[in-house]
Order: C-alpha cells, then sequence, then structure tokens
C-alpha cells in the first residue's frame, strides 16, 4: 500500500484493524508489520473479553466497561449498549463518543440497525448508514454517523438488546471487526443477562421485602383485632389490637390453638362445629357479624362482634380463615342502661354494615369494597362500577340531591356527609349514611375522592317510630297535643301568604263517666277509639284530629269558612248522639257539646283561639250539652249561633 491520502495515522480517526504502511517499506516486512498488527488486536480483544468475564456482576459497570472495550477495541468514534423494553422499544442504557448523549433514549425496534440485529440474531454491519434503509438515517445524519456495526446481545436465546459500535467514516469497519466484536458481545451477553437477572431479584425481593413492611405497619395500625387460623385451628397470624382483646401475646399463640374459649350469647357453650371460623372454612363463604362472648385465658369475658372469611386454598391444598373482630365490651354495657328503644337503636348501629370507596378522578377509576356492593344489593365485584351506576341503585326520588351534592363538593372540595336512600333490585329501600371527602388538585380541581357509607336504615325506622310515637295519643291513635299545635301554627303561619279561614273545634264527651262508673275503664277506653273513628269520618283527610286528654279532643280545619263550619259541628253533634255498640255487647250513649272558633288572622295567637273554642264548648255544655255553640269572638257565621241537636 502506497502513502496516499487513504493512509490513515495511529492517532486519526478512520479505523482499520491494520495500519498502511509507506511504499519504500519492503512487502516482506509489511507483511510481518501487519501480523504484529493483527496480534495486537487479538490480544486486546482477549483481553477486553477476559475484563468483561472477571468484572463484578453489577450491570450499571458491566454496560460502562462493555461500550468502552468496544470502542477502544477497534479504535470507533462511538459506542453503546441498547437494551430492550417491553419487546418492541430499545433503551440506550450505556453510550460513549459520539453516542454520549443519546443516554437514557428510547427508540423502537423496527426501522434501526440494533433493532435488525436483535430481530435477525445476527450481526448487521454498514459501510454507510446515512444511505442504509434498514435504519434511521436522519439521526445518522444528524450525528454524523457513517460506518457502523450492530450486534445481538441473547443467552440461551432471551433476547438482551444489542451492541452498537459507530464511525465518522464510511466503510471504516470490516469483517475482521465484525468478528473481534462478536467475541466480546458473546461474553457480553452471558454477564448482562446475568447481572440483570441478579438485579431484578434484588429489586423484586427488595418490593416484597417492603410489602411485608407495610403490611405489618397496616395491620399494627387497625383497631379491629385480626387473626388467622389454619385449618387445624393453629393461629398463623395475628395483629396488635387481638392480643390485647385476647390478652395474649403473639408469641404465645403463633401455631397453636388458641387459648380462649367461645360461648353464645346467652353464655352457653358453643359447638366448634358451629363456630363462625369453622362455618367459613367448611362452606367457603363469609360468616358476618357474629356477636359472641369470648373467656379469656386470664379469665375476663370479652363482648365481641366477629366476621370469618375463607382464604383462598393454597397451592398445595391447604386452607385457613381469617377473623377479624370488634371489642363491643362496653358499648353493650352502656346499651344495658338506656331505655328499651334506645337499646334497640344501639343495637343497630353495633350491627350496621359499612362499606368503603374510592374514586380516582384523574385516571377515571372508582372501586369499592366487597360491602360497598351489598349495601346496594349487587355481588360484590358482579358489575362495573360507574357513576352511572351510583345514580342507578340510588332512590329515584333522590337522585337530584345526590347529582347536586357530588356537583357541589366536587367543586368546593372538602368534606360531606348526607342521607341517601338505596333502592335494591328487590324493591327494599335502605337508608345509607354517606360521608366522604374531596381532594382537590394544584389547578384546584377535584383530583380523588374517598368515603363511607353506613346502612342505617333500622336507626332511621326506630327514629321515625320514636317521632310518631311523641306526637300520637296511645290509645286512640289521634295526634296530640303536641302535634294539634305544631300544624295550627303552620295553619295559622299559611294566612299571611294566601287568605283563607282556620276554623278550630273542641269536642267534649258529656256521658265519658256514666260509662266508666257503670261498665268500667276498659269500656271506656273502647268508646274513646270508637269516637275517635267517628271524628275522623267527618273531617277531609288533610284535616287533623287530635286527642288532648281525658274526653277533650280538638279538630283543626284549614279552609273551613264559617258556613262549613256550623254543618261540620252540627255533624259532629249527630255523629257522637248516635249509640255505641261496644265489646260484650254493651251498648251505651254519650253524646257531645261542640265549640267553634275562626279566623282570618295571620297573626291569631295559638292559646287564644284554643281558649276561644273551649269557651264556646263550655256554653254548649252550660246549655244542656249535646250540642255546639260558636264562640262571639270568632269570624261572623251564618244562622243560628248555638242551638241543641236532635236527642235519641
Amino acid at each position: 500500500m502506497g502513502a496516499g491520502k487513504d493512509a490513515v495515522a495511529p492517532g486519526e480517526r478512520g479505523l482499520g484493524a491494520v495500519q498502511p504502511l509507506p511504499a519504500s517499506v519492503p512487502p516482506s516486512d509489511q507483511q510481518q508489520v501487519a501480523a504484529e498488527q493483527a496480534l495486537a488486536h487479538h490480544r486486546m480483544a482477549l483481553d477486553a473479553v477476559e475484563e468483561i468475564a472477571c468484572a463484578p456482576a453489577q450491570a450499571s459497570l458491566l454496560l460502562e466497561l462493555c461500550v468502552e472495550r468496544a470502542r477502544a477495541l477497534v479504535r470507533a468514534d462511538g459506542a453503546a449498549v441498547e437494551l430492550l423494553e417491553d419487546g418492541d422499544e430499545l433503551l440506550f442504557a450505556a453510550t460513549s463518543g459520539v453516542l454520549r448523549d443519546q443516554l437514557g433514549l428510547v427508540q423502537p425496534v423496527r426501522g434501526t440497525l440494533c433493532g435488525a440485529a436483535v430481530v435477525s440474531g445476527d450481526a448487521v454491519c454498514t459501510a454507510d448508514a446515512q444511505l442504509d434503509l434498514r435504519g434511521n438515517r436522519d439521526d445518522a445524519a444528524r450525528l454524523g454517523i457513517r460506518g457502523a456495526v450492530s450486534l445481538p446481545l441473547h443467552q440461551d436465546r432471551r433476547r438482551i438488546g444489542a451492541l452498537l459500535v459507530v464511525t465518522e467514516r464510511a466503510g471504516a469497519l470490516n469483517d475482521e471487526h465484525v468478528a473481534l466484536l462478536r467475541r466480546l458481545a458473546k461474553v457480553a451477553s452471558a454477564r448482562l443477562d446475568y447481572a440483570l437477572a441478579r438485579d431484578a431479584r434484588r429489586r423484586s425481593e427488595q418490593a416484597l421485602a417492603a410489602s411485608r413492611q407495610k403490611y405489618r405497619t397496616v395491620l399494627a395500625s387497625i383497631d379491629s383485632g385480626i387473626v388467622a387460623l389454619d385449618e387445624l385451628d393453629r393461629v398463623v397470624l395475628v395483629n396488635p389490637a387481638a392480643e390485647r382483646m385476647l390478652g395474649q401475646p403473639a408469641y404465645e399463640l403463633i401455631g397453636q390453638r388458641p387459648g380462649w374459649t367461645i360461648l353464645r350469647p346467652d353464655g352457653a357453650a358453643w359447638p366448634a362445629d358451629e363456630r363462625p371460623a369453622r362455618l367459613a372454612l367448611r362452606e367457603r363463604r363469609v360468616v358476618s357479624d357474629v356477636v359472641l362472648l369470648v373467656r379469656r385465658a386470664d379469665g375476663q369475658v370479652r363482648w365481641l362482634t366477629a366476621t370469618a372469611s375463607p382464604l383462598p386454598e393454597a397451592g398445595d391444598g391447604r386452607r385457613g380463615v381469617v377473623l377479624c373482630f370488634t371489642d363491643i365490651t362496653e358499648r353493650r354495657a352502656e346499651a344495658e342502661r338506656l331505655r328499651r328503644s334506645e337499646r334497640l337503636l344501639a343495637e343497630t348501629q353495633r350491627l350496621a354494615h359499612v362499606g368503603s370507596w374510592d374514586y380516582d378522578l384523574a385516571g377515571g377509576r372508582m372501586t369499592w369494597t366487597d360491602e360497598m356492593y351489598r349495601l346496594v344489593g349487587l355481588a360484590p365485584r358482579s358489575i362495573p362500577l360507574s357513576q352511572e351506576l351510583c345514580l342507578a341503585v340510588t332512590h329515584p326520588d333522590d337522585r337530584g340531591m345526590l347529582r347536586a351534592a357530588g356537583i357541589e363538593v366536587l367543586r368546593r372540595g372538602g368534606r360531606v356527609s348526607f342521607g341517601v336512600r338505596a333502592l335494591l333490585g328487590t324493591g327494599e329501600v335502605r337508608h345509607l349514611q354517606v360521608t366522604g371527602e374531596v381532594e382537590l388538585g394544584p389547578t384546584g380541581r377535584a383530583v380523588r375522592a374517598w368515603g363511607s357509607a353506613q346502612d342505617v336504615t333500622e336507626r332511621h325506622r326506630v327514629q321515625e317510630e320514636l317521632r310518631r310515637m311523641a306526637l300520637t295519643d296511645p290509645l286512640t291513635g289521634l295526634g296530640n297535643r303536641l302535634l294539634l299545635i305544631g300544624r295550627l301554627r303552620d295553619a295559622i303561619a299559611g294566612l299571611a301568604a294566601g287568605g283563607g279561614h282556620v276554623t278550630v273545634i273542641a269536642v267534649d264527651l258529656d256521658g265519658l263517666k256514666s260509662v266508666n262508673d257503670t261498665h268500667g275503664h276498659a269500656t271506656g277506653d273502647e268508646l274513646l277509639r270508637e269516637t275517635a273513628t267517628r271524628l275522623r269520618s267527618v273531617v277531609r283527610d288533610g284535616d287533623t284530629v287530635a286527642r288532648f286528654g281525658g274526653d277533650e279532643f280538638v279538630l283543626l280545619c284549614a279552609g273551613v269558612e264559617p258556613p262549613a263550619a256550623t254543618r261540620l259541628a252540627e255533624r259532629i253533634v249527630t255523629e257522637m248522639s248516635a249509640p255505641y255498640e261496644l265489646p260484650g255487647g254493651i251498648t251505651a250513649w254519650a253524646g257531645a257539646s261542640v265549640g267553634v272558633t275562626v279566623t282570618t288572622d295571620p297573626t291569631a295567637d295559638i292559646d287564644r283561639l284554643l281558649a276561644q273554642a273551649d269557651r264556646a264548648l263550655y256554653t254548649a255544655k252550660g246549655s244542656g250539652g249535646n250540642r255546639y255553640a260558636i264562640d262571639s269572638a270568632a269570624a261572623p257565621v251564618s244562622g243560628e249561633g248555638a242551638r241543641p241537636a236532635s236527642l235519641r
């Protein structure tokens, strides 16, 4: 070879396994020098391979070592190792020379020289990457790359990535360079496969350890007791709350049968096969909210509510069950001191199920616990969750309120609490108390909402019953004084808006004392109940009939004008004059004195109106009874002011 413009000095770019010598050097000497240079390159290749093979199995170190040794081996302008990610992308994991700025970048497998090497499983060499259709010619031109060789990195048919070596001069890489790089890539593949697998295993172990620590932290922070049993009733897990409730530390419980005795709520022994844990294990179902007594190893007796849930069957066929329980001893002690209705309410609250929900608004993902599904009558995870589903399980009359409450809390964020009714597929209606919180993001938009829902149906029923008892006369089922005064106040207030008349009629039985004295108070009570029935029959559905006590009744009729009030009073006297056919074959007569007052004044005083009706009543009673009278202060009444009704 002559010393022309194609001759490249050792320090210059433009690579060659054997550097051309001046033409003045004899051919024999040229061959000897070329052989020595080739031998030096092979020794360099062996050294590089040996260094990689003996390097510590640390992925980051091996990647850098592969890049630097590959570049030095063929005196290239740049080198890189690209690792295969998710099967269809290549990540620049280590770079050198003109490729150093590519570190961390990702490129697709298709349309790249490295991708072609990975797919084919063989080296891909190009004289000019800026013209080769197999690669990205734009990137090659941008980086000034001409010559390039890509070698696949694989081990036992598992693809790892590719080794890329580039030059800035076209045709600078020949078959001898490829052979040297193949040897290096083969050793690098084996070492990288081992190092990457070890790193992945270490990361997996670290993640598992962190998960276990998180699991232990969660268990330690839960107030409810949690105990896991195997199919032989041996304890395999216990949290701190369970240790406190059961009076035994974990080291005494793990691997042993429980040292406590389970009793039925009445104190009787609970057969082992009928206990919640055995039922859940045998029938593979959740046994929830079971009330039981536990006699601890130290002799103390505690009240618990427990839920037993079967664990998934292990790979070796072993089965187990987890018990979640709450100590309700203090709650029960307090409930015993309350009235029966309060005890019923407390018991209802204790047995109420609670479900939780979480809504990731940014990701559009909603999650419910299994109990949340059950609260609305659905099987757990039986249907995809959505806002439409939330509205669908809501009572139609509450959907507008739920929609408005949701819009408001999503706008302002923070806490929210409201009651809503759920309509089950069976037609059953459940009352739920929903509490939650909405988190706003940096832009002020809601990004997450979470909370809980509790079934308060029984509590709602008890409260309605207590309210009814507070406003109802227990003997007749009519409203009492409290109910009538409240409705009278509303009726008078309504005069300010729409005008009209409010009529108050007082009724007093004339013959109740005689019936009590002759037939006894039980018969008198029957007469009062019959009187209530007759009074209801003479008024409209919207009118109020109340018993004020003893034999006195008061009627409230809104919108009844004076003439109609007179006719109503006449009918009442007539109805009360009819004989009473009472149990035991008893026929009794009572008769009634009736007082009427009518007002159109929206500022009328309630006590004064009642006094006016009472005064008219005693006017009728003073005239001999069994008749009605109109109060003189009332609105004008056409016709006779006071007159007797017909007598039998």
